[in-house]
């Protein structure tokens, strides 16, 4: 029999290099703008969405264990988040991003800069090539 429950974000922590974790922002770029997270064709965005997520990613990818992971239990609204100094590298992966014209600060006319962002035709491409988790 399993056990549902609903727990509060566990906080994970990345033990990868930077490259993992660079992949893990672009393939979470490209879920959002596929629209796996229900943000269907959205090619912008705030970059505070993305932390729960490349940890969700992380977990789900095998790339490190899941805090919350118990024989017989399931937790229905499975949650993670990242400490302040994996939010961090997220923020200088972002701009590096900026650097290499993926994305830019900025969602809108009311939102110029980070933390909005958003995708460029240059970063659309990058994105859909990202090379393979795991």
């Amino acid at each position: 029999m399993t056990t549902y429950y609903i727990s509060i974000a566990s906080e994970i922590t990345l033990n990868i290099s930077y490259e993992e974790v660079k992949t893990l922002l672009l393939k979470t770029l490209k879920r959002v703008s596929l629209g796996s997270f229900a943000l269907k064709g959205v090619s912008k965005g705030c970059i505070d969405e993305f932390y729960s997520q490349v940890a969700k990613l992380a977990v789900e990818s095998g790339l490190v264990s899941n805090p919350d992971n118990q024989p017989g239990i399931k937790d229905i609204n499975e949650q993670h988040k990242l400490s302040k100094k994996y939010e961090q590298t997220i923020r200088d992966i972002f701009w590096d991003l900026v650097i290499e014209d993926i994305v830019r600060p900025g969602s809108s006319e009311t939102q110029p800069g980070f933390p909005g962002y958003h995708i460029t035709e240059k970063g659309k491409t990058v994105i859909e090539s990202a090379p393979q988790l795991g």
